[in-house]
């Protein structure tokens, strides 16, 4: 069995997550897995312990149209900006998802084959998720989670069940190996799991259920939810269901289902008001800010 590095660090206190929750309405159905990006099997943190640098990386990549991110640079930028003395940039030494996600929106990120950062690669706004239903709230609006947690021994092999990869089933888990952080990318209330894709060659794409991930974020883990890229300007996402697109997170418009010759656009403050009455996101309407008005139906 090859031996699988982590990397990531719980932070020294969870003030981040007490003053910036994921308060989101949990879904009434979640059935969706987002696209990973075509490189995907390629995604590998090539026997350094810098699994942040790259859970965060292809959380973005899957926000931004599956572009590539310069995944060592966020890893020691991160370390540059932690509270560890001993993580520094160029070591081996792990951080914690809090880490990246401050430089994602202080320094924005790089993408391969640039020479710097650009705020436009960044986040402006973002959450933290407590349990499984608001990382379940996160993943219904086609937002990949970036979640650093206790990695436990058992979670190295996983089993398969109906031609599926699966960890975290049952309570016992072996020992934590350490920390390491991963990136959510689909969700299933028929299976009552999520599914992660790790930084690890060879390693299938595993569904965690619910329950572990309640177990495991209830262990001092970190989930991370991107509420709005700001200036960013992505490619185009993965449909969704319905085959519409989405923008940057401050330019939803919800509506509801189909286009034109419905009723006008009905706004909400936040859109987990919107997912919560039912209405859906789409890419096509005009981009207009939160708490605006638009009733031509666009």
């Amino acid at each position: 069995m090859p031996e699988y590095l982590l990397g990531r660090r719980t932070p020294e206190t969870f003030e981040h997550v007490v003053k910036y929750p994921f308060a989101a309405a949990a879904p009434f159905e979640l059935e969706m897995e987002l696209g990973l990006p075509a490189w995907h099997q390629d995604h590998n943190q090539n026997g350094w312990n810098g699994c942040v640098g790259w859970s965060g990386s292809m959380m973005m990549s899957i926000l931004n149209g599956g572009v590539r991110y310069d995944e060592t640079w966020l890893w020691n930028n991160a370390k540059a900006n932690d509270e560890w003395a001993d993580t520094n940039p160029g070591d081996n030494n792990g951080t914690s998802v809090n880490a990246a996600c401050k430089v994602l929106k202080a320094q924005g990120h790089v993408l391969r084959g640039q020479p710097a950062p650009s705020l436009n690669e960044g986040i402006s706004e973002y959450r933290w998720a407590r349990n499984a239903d608001e990382v379940r709230a996160g993943l219904s609006a086609r937002i990949p989670v970036d979640i650093g947690v206790n990695w436990y021994q058992a979670f190295d092999n996983a089993e398969t069940i109906n031609g599926e990869y699966w960890i975290g089933r049952g309570s016992s888990w072996g020992v934590v190996r350490g920390g390491h952080a991963v990136c959510l990318y689909a969700g299933s209330d028929a299976r009552q799991a999520v599914k992660i894709k790790n930084s690890w060659p060879g390693y299938p794409e595993v569904w965690l259920p619910y329950a572990s991930l309640n177990r495991l974020l209830g262990e001092y883990g970190e989930a991370l939810i991107v509420t709005d890229r700001g200036g960013a300007q992505p490619g185009p996402l993965p449909p969704s269901p319905e085959g519409r697109f989405f923008t940057t997170a401050r330019s939803w418009i919800f509506h509801r289902r189909g286009h034109r010759g419905l009723q006008p656009t009905r706004w909400f403050q936040t859109w987990w008001q919107a997912y919560a009455a039912g209405l859906r996101p789409c890419g096509l309407c005009r981009p207009s800010m939160w708490g605006a008005r638009d009733d031509d139906d666009r």
